[in-house]
């Protein structure tokens, strides 16, 4: 599970989403899986401008339009939508 801050994305956005799919593909081999479910949170492209979705093999995501002021409720989110299987 991925919940960035803000510090996170770095100055340059459009390295963000190539970095999060090398994070998200380096999970197998450090848990020693053949595959590693990925669950993550994004910032929209409202609250940082240039952000694009990004696309990851075995994963699921949610966005979120304002930075948490607490992980609880959106680890929460990301939970359930584990809960109810993995999708890409």
């Amino acid at each position: 599970m991925w919940i960035p801050g803000k510090d996170n994305i770095g100055k340059d956005v459009s390295k963000y989403p190539a970095a999060l799919k090398t994070y998200a593909a380096s999970c197998a081999k450090t848990y020693g899986q053949d595959k590693v479910a990925f669950v993550f949170a994004q910032p929209s492209a409202e609250l940082v401008k240039g952000m694009t979705q990004t696309a990851i093999e075995n994963s699921m995501s949610i966005e979120f339009n304002e930075w948490p002021k607490s992980l609880r409720e959106i680890a929460a989110k990301l939970g359930a939508l584990a809960a109810g299987g993995v999708r890409d």
